[in-house]
Formats: C-alpha cells, structure tokens, sequence
C-alpha cells in the first residue's frame, strides 16, 4: 500500500505542470478524478485522502489500549482535512457537501469524547440518540 501511495504521489507530482496535454491528461485520470485540477493541493485530493487513511489505520491499531488518544487523534485527522476542504476546496462540484460530510465526522468524534467521560446511563442513552441522529 505504501509503495503506490508514493507511485501515486510522484506520478501526480511529476505530470501535474502536464495536465492540459491530452495523453499525460488521459494517463492521470485514475488519480485525479473528481479533483479540480486548478491547484496541486486539490489535484493530489485523491493521494492525500490515501495518506489520510494510511495514517488513521496506523494510528488506531499502534495506540488500540488508549481509546481516549485514539478519538483525540481522529478528532485531529479530521480537524485538519476539514480545514484542507474548506480552504482548497478540492472537489469539481460538491465541496459544501463534503465540507457538511467532514462537520457531521467532528462532530461524531467530539461526541465519542464524552462517551469516555460519564457513567450516567441515561445521559449516554441520550448521547447515543444523537450519535445517530448526527450520523443520519
């Protein structure tokens, strides 16, 4: 997985400057899709949702005894490719969809905090109820 997450990376870097020419522009197509291709940040959006997800998995099997760290460290991930949508905005259409799709995942991630915090079984029956109705 690492090694075509660097191939990607590369091809993406090497062939950015070359997109406008059909047959570097036809080759790029797997890993740019979806992208606007205005800027280099929302060009490599596929690589670094890639890196994202790679980073994620690391992190939440190497701290699995540290629940609390593992939803602080998502609540991080999350923060920053919330600010990397709204400020590059990357997509070709739909960038406030993504953006609400991010805020409903921070969200999710401060509520799992308090899930760590408290006893109360009514409180947490309550918090589950808009866990859910977040994620709906």
């Amino acid at each position: 997985m690492s090694i075509f997450l660097l191939y990607t990376h590369y091809i993406v870097w090497r062939f950015y400057g070359d997109m406008d020419k059909k047959k570097v522009a036809a080759k790029l197509v797997p890993y740019v899709e979806g992208s606007n291709k205005k800027t280099f940040h929302s060009a490599m959006m596929n690589v670094y949702f890639l890196y994202r997800r790679l980073l994620t998995i690391t992190l939440l099997i190497a701290v699995e005894r540290y629940p609390s760290l593992q939803i602080t460290l998502l609540m991080i991930i999350t923060l920053v490719n919330f600010i990397y949508t709204v400020v590059v905005r990357p997509y070709e259409e739909n960038n406030i969809g993504e953006i609400m799709n991010e805020s409903a995942i921070l969200m999710c991630a401060y509520l799992m905090n308090v899930f760590f915090q408290t006893d109360n079984v009514g409180f947490l029956t309550n918090m589950g109820w808009v866990f859910i109705g977040v994620c709906c």
